[in-house]
């Protein structure tokens, strides 16, 4: 068993360590139920008297608990054996009980005593009790109190419902599960786990994956909570090393930080440095079998472990979750990996608490010289601060002496060790051992720097033990970036860099020329690094022709040299995205796509470089939605986060953006404006949740969010611009796109009058300007919502304006009118003015009366009844049905406007003309029967009208003149038969008798797919039919009889199949029964 614990290393724990143990068992046995731990109370020194209580659990809630039995129980531990003799001494005093196990008879609670030495039978098991039950026999009320004993075996057997405390265990005993810790203090070892966790309210972990929210550490601690307290969920978090990630980690388990701390019982920890055993893959798969609920945690953990975890811990009998720590992410994407960054903490105060905790000796001087130099990295900051004397002064050293401090250490001056360290820091990482198919790396920096493998280790080892040489499995890595940095640019001044490139050229070196070219990104004010990138550049080397053309791996070269020469690597990027075969490639390569935008992206940040880099995106975007739309939509998302007014990412200006945007909506291609929409959408979006789009490692470059405005006028002036875009295009684009944009102007409403009052004027002006061009229903109606929603929450001036803005926008004529209340798919009848109560029937009742009054109007404006009939093959909602019979009853010559319907209708046969047409004939049959009549005769003989002839007979009540028309209809065979599937759902239907039905049926089985549409019929029918309504029950096994399941299409074969199981309940018994089962 990979998780085991035995009563033999229950029995070598110390006193305090047992003590603890139980300790944290009790509160292991709460949280799991769901409860607060603070009924239980155990700590102190352990040689003080405790009264016969080590751990008391006191008041507490906790049921169905196989070793906490009552509310109130104490546990007195022991290391040593208790026969009956040391039972009796510990539980009475100069023959008294002592007062805790009084106390706990009252309170009918329970004593166990706990004895690590103890490994029993049942026999001595029972004889322990007896004396415990022997020490309380004088007491009058004994038998209230609940006595037990537990054995090592016992405590052992507790231990293992908590893999958590199985590692505490082993840990304490230095055995067992290598490398794998419970809940401590991961990241200073040395430290207390009440050790202060310092940070400052300033946004410092942020999600990578969009939506980029940015975090606080607080609110950051209780969103990542949240989401490790889902099963199976998996959760990366990345930052450079010194950014406290691992003391983040740890404060998720800590109480004293945010809301909702996750039960410390239930994590493992390990760091692969570690070389823990079990492997990360086993435990998990141990855990998964063992039906546990834990956190997993592995820091340094490289990507492909990552996602051998990920897929463990996603397993459908999975009920863990894992959070994976790594120093930087190079890696991609991961799939349903939630990625977090965390960044260093810009404020000194927070490293200079954190160095006044760790080195008390250390002046306030030096602490403050100390946080000024390491800029945020806690890693660089303890480090030198280990390295100074207690009265030493600082202050007057620069930075070089400052660096030589931070390297040396406490040891002696050694020019070899330095020159190993500069070497080393030119590669990002590299292997230590060389492995099966790949490079030799460390004998290829030996060739680089004129060394010996040897010697190379031996030093490396050297700097490994100063905390300046990170591991992770088999890889290795100066660190932190710092002094990485610092080393590698000092190694460039003296490195024949060309002879370097030479090499890391030659076949197999790939990897390590990446990482060559990944230190050197950070290398940003390095004039060696600057000559040689431009030298890769080169046409010497033809690098970048193979990399845009698909025969080169090295496509993070761009990435990585953008951060050196930003505009050498611009001018690349433009010169090659208008050559066709680039253009080809980038349509369908996605990687090639993605590290291009990235790169760019990158870019575009500065804002003499935004225009450039925006515009190529836009190529890039163009691309790709011409060639692939959907690949489009993965990579647009960078460009489009570049408009956003605030949290950009970028410095550009704001009326640059508003340039561009114009250009792509005039551009006359419908493809730039779509991407013109997009990006003013990003650009308008004021209602947007708080989305960071920011890239926190950008060489050696200080980022931050963005351009942010000086003042509110500012921002708003920006946004006012911004609707007059809108003004100014809207009318020029499709109507899709025109639709898009209005809508921008119409979600702005609400959190303008809500939150941002000065915008109410700009915004106000704009729509009036849009509905003078031309009439828009939606705007009108979003002003009724904003009213609706709003009004109970608005000042009374900012109200009164929006009850302005509304009286000017609302409909003036007809056409209006008719676009507000039959054209808008939800008509505004909940804000109809004046203000109705809310009665929800009456205010419907209220549209259907004004859509029949439009109708009336609409017969006397053969013009607007034209346009009205064309708009309706798009658009409309079921109140068109009002129009018709509106324009029936207004209609002087009734037969004109049921032509126009009709040719109408012939030209679409689709739309909510449907429903007009019947609502004329609803309205007809009440004022002119007779034409009615004669109308529906035509109807069910003619082309045009025969796949909704039967569903137009719903407009009015079954005579026999319907009856025998539906039955001409069904003789002629001019209508298919789905269509009289509808006049099931017409009350004239539910009219007939049920010979009437029959026959009806009997008609309809003679056409094609007319069996399976009679089912349909007679089904609802046979639901309320009585036993003794035998003629329906014989038409729908008729009807059975005659259905092909191979061809009739009408239906799924399995909605067919369902539908005639349905049915042969109701025909049991009948003639030929049995004969059609078996033909089914």
């Amino acid at each position: 068993m990979i998780l085991n614990v035995s009563g033999k290393e229950i029995e070598d724990l110390s006193d305090s360590d047992l003590r603890e143990l139980v300790g944290l068992l009790c509160e292991a046995e709460f949280r799991r139920a769901g409860l607060s731990t603070k009924p239980i109370f155990w700590g102190g020194n352990q040689d003080e008297k405790d009264g016969g209580v080590d751990v008391r659990v006191s008041k507490g809630n906790l049921s169905n608990s196989n070793y906490i039995p009552r509310s109130e129980t104490v546990f007195q531990v022991k290391k040593p054996k208790m026969p009956r003799g040391k039972i009796l001494d510990e539980m009475r005093t100069e023959g008294q009980l002592i007062p805790a196990i009084s106390s706990l008879i009252k309170k009918k609670g329970a004593y166990i005593i706990i004895s690590s030495k103890d490994n029993l039978t049942e026999v001595t098991k029972n004889n322990r009790l007896s004396a415990m039950r022997e020490a309380v026999s004088e007491e009058d009320s004994k038998h209230e109190l609940e006595l037990d004993f537990y054995d090592q075996n016992q405590v052992a057997s507790w231990v293992r419902e908590f893999p958590s405390l199985i590692a505490f265990v082993h840990n304490k005993l230095g055995r067992g599960t290598q490398g794998w810790l419970p809940y401590e203090n991961w990241s200073h070892p040395s430290g207390s786990i009440e050790d202060e966790f310092f940070f400052d309210e300033e946004e410092r972990l942020y999600s990578e994956s969009p939506p980029k929210q940015g975090y606080g550490i607080e609110t950051g601690l209780n969103h990542l909570r949240e989401k490790l307290l889902e099963p199976k969920s998996v959760t990366r978090l990345v930052g450079l090393s010194g950014a406290g990630k691992t003391r983040f980690v740890q404060a998720l388990f800590d109480d004293r930080y945010g809301e909702g701390a996750l039960d410390p019982t239930k994590v493992l920890y390990t760091d692969i440095s570690f070389d823990p055993s079990p492997t990360p893959r086993e435990l998990v798969n141990h855990l998964i079998h063992e039906h546990q609920s834990h956190i997993v945690i592995i820091d340094n953990c490289s990507p492909n472990l990552h996602e051998a975890l990920s897929q463990q811990i996603r397993s459908e009998s999975s009920k863990l979750s894992l959070l994976t720590i790594e120093y930087d992410i190079q890696d991609g994407h991961h799939e349903g990996t939630e990625v977090y960054r965390i960044t260093e903490s810009k404020k000194e105060a927070v490293l200079q608490q954190l160095i006044q905790a760790r080195y008390p000796r250390l002046s306030k001087g030096n602490i403050s010289t100390i946080a000024e130099f390491a800029a945020g990295n806690s890693r660089v900051a303890l480090a030198l601060a280990n390295s100074i004397k207690k009265n030493e002064p600082l202050s007057q050293l620069g930075d070089k002496k400052l660096f030589e401090r931070l390297f040396w250490q406490r040891g002696a001056k050694d020019d070899s060790l330095l020159e190993i360290a500069e070497l080393a820091s030119l590669i990002y990482s590299f292997a230590w051992d060389k492995e099966e198919g790949e490079a030799d790396e460390l004998a290829i920096l030996c060739q680089i720097g004129g060394t010996q493998k040897r010697e190379i280790k031996r030093k490396l080892t050297q700097l490994d033990k100063k905390g300046l040489l990170q591991k992770r499995g088999n890889w290795r890595a100066i660190l932190p970036h710092p002094i990485a940095n610092r080393l590698a640019s000092d190694a460039l001044k003296y490195l024949d860099w060309k002879a370097t490139i030479t090499i890391l050229l030659q076949k197999g070196n790939e990897r390590l020329l990446k990482s060559f070219t990944h230190r050197l990104h950070f290398l940003n004010d390095s004039e060696e690094a600057k000559d040689i990138f431009q030298y890769l550049f080169s046409d010497e080397l033809n690098f970048i022709p193979d990399i845009f053309e698909g025969k080169s791996r090295h496509t993070r070269l761009l990435e990585y040299s953008s951060t050196v020469i930003p505009s050498q690597v611009l001018d690349v990027i433009g010169s090659y995205l208008i050559t066709p075969a680039v253009i080809d490639r980038v349509s369908f390569d996605d990687d090639l796509a993605y590290e291009v935008s990235l790169t760019l992206n990158y870019l575009s940040y500065e804002e003499k470089y935004f225009v450039r880099g925006a515009n190529y995106l836009i190529l890039i975007s163009l691309i790709r939605l011409k060639k692939d739309p959907k690949s489009y939509n993965r990579h647009h998302s960078s460009l489009v986060y570049l408009f956003r007014l605030l949290y950009s990412g970028t410095h550009g200006n704001p009326q640059i953006k508003l340039n561009i945007i114009e250009e792509c909506l005039t551009s006359n291609d419908p493809h730039l404006e779509e991407i013109g929409v997009s990006l003013l959408e990003a650009f308008l979006g004021i209602h947007d949740s708080y989305i960071l789009n920011q890239n926190y490692t950008y060489g050696g470059h200080s980022r931050d969010l963005g351009y942010y405005p000086k003042t509110y006028q500012e921002y708003f002036d920006n946004l006012t611009n911004g609707f007059s875009l809108v003004q100014k295009v809207e009318h020029q684009l499709d109507e899709k796109k025109s639709q898009k944009l209005i809508g921008l102007l119409r979600n702005a409403i609400r959190p303008v009058w809500n939150k941002f009052p000065h915008l109410i004027g700009p915004l106000s002006v704009t729509l009036q300007n849009i509905q003078k061009r031309k009439f828009k229903a939606e705007i009108w109606d979003s002003v009724l919502k904003a009213i609706e929603y709003d009004k109970d929450k608005l000042e009374e001036d900012r109200l009164a304006k929006l009850h302005q803005l509304e009286s000017e926008l609302r409909p003036q004529n007809l056409k209006e009118e008719i676009e507000v209340y039959v054209l808008l798919p939800n008509p505004p009848g909940y804000s109809l003015y004046p203000p109705v109560d809310e009665d929800e029937q009456r205010k419907q009742k209220l549209i259907e009366n004004k859509v029949l009054e439009l109708g009336s109007l609409l017969s006397q404006e053969q013009e607007v009844l034209s346009w009205t009939l064309t708009q309706l093959n798009g658009s409309g909602n079921h109140y068109s049905i009002f129009l018709g019979i509106g324009l029936a009853k207004g209609s002087t010559n009734r037969l004109a406007p049921w032509h126009e319907l009709y040719s109408a209708f012939a030209g679409v046969k689709e739309g909510f003309i449907q429903d007009v047409l019947k609502g004329f004939l609803m309205g007809l049959f009440e004022v002119d029967e007779h034409l009615y009549h004669s109308i529906l005769e035509d109807a069910a003989s003619d082309s045009v009208l025969s796949t909704i002839y039967p569903s137009l007979e719903g407009s009015s009540p079954i005579s026999s003149r319907k009856y025998h028309r539906l039955l001409e209809s069904l003789e002629s065979k001019t209508c298919p038969a789905k269509a009289y599937q509808n006049i099931g759902y017409n009350s004239y239907y539910n009219e007939m008798a049920n010979e009437e039905i029959v026959e009806i049926i009997n008609r309809l089985l003679s056409l094609e797919q007319g069996p399976s549409v009679a089912l349909d019929l007679l089904y609802p029918r046979l639901r309320n039919s009585s036993p003794q309504e035998r003629p329906i029950r014989e038409a729908a096994l008729k009807a059975i009889s005659k259905i092909d399941l191979h061809r009739d299409d009408l239906k799924s074969p399995i909605a067919l199949t369902l539908t005639i199981e349905h049915t042969l309940e109701f025909v049991k018994g009948l003639s030929g029964e049995e004969d059609v089962i078996r033909a089914c």
